[in-house]
């Protein structure tokens, strides 16, 4: 698995899940998108127990952290009774978009990042797991994200 596809694919991962979230809020169905989330979880355990590469597991550990947050995020979400991709509890959320652009590097799509009422270009993704006795944590470039904490930072 080439490093561009590990990227992609965790990419892909939150672009799905900012589209999925957003149309259970229209739909008022976040606590089946819950569900859904935790189901998910539980088939990607079952990728995790299989021989895997080296890339492949810390593509999957990667995935798996994201993803939990994921889940939890909806999980708050719910609790906090989100009916509205307006409410802030939402868009305060680092969320994923491929929207059209006149800025595309190929054809008239273009990745962003947007949280709030700020849109950023998404150019690339450098993810690093650390993992050490008390919790597990991402950091990328210009972004970093804590597991109990979740730190966002973004620059341009």
């Amino acid at each position: 698995m080439p490093p561009t596809f590990f990227v992609s694919f965790l990419h892909s991962d939150q672009v799905y899940w900012s589209v999925e979230t957003e149309a259970a809020i229209q739909e008022n169905k976040l606590q089946e998108y819950h569900t859904k989330c935790h189901q998910q979880l539980l088939d990607v355990t079952q990728l995790v127990r299989m021989d895997l590469t080296k890339l492949q597991r810390v593509s999957l550990g990667a995935l798996v952290t994201l993803d939990v947050h994921g889940r939890d995020v909806i999980e708050n979400l719910v609790k906090a009774g989100v009916t509205n991709e307006g409410d802030f509890e939402w868009s305060a959320q680092l969320r994923y978009y491929w929207l059209e652009s006149s800025e595309a590097y190929s054809g008239t799509h273009n990745a962003y990042l947007i949280q709030v009422a700020n849109q950023f270009p998404y150019v690339a993704m450098y993810v690093h797991i650390y993992i050490d006795s008390k919790r597990t944590y991402i950091d990328r470039s210009k972004t970093a994200l804590v597991r109990n904490n979740w730190y966002v930072t973004i620059g341009t």
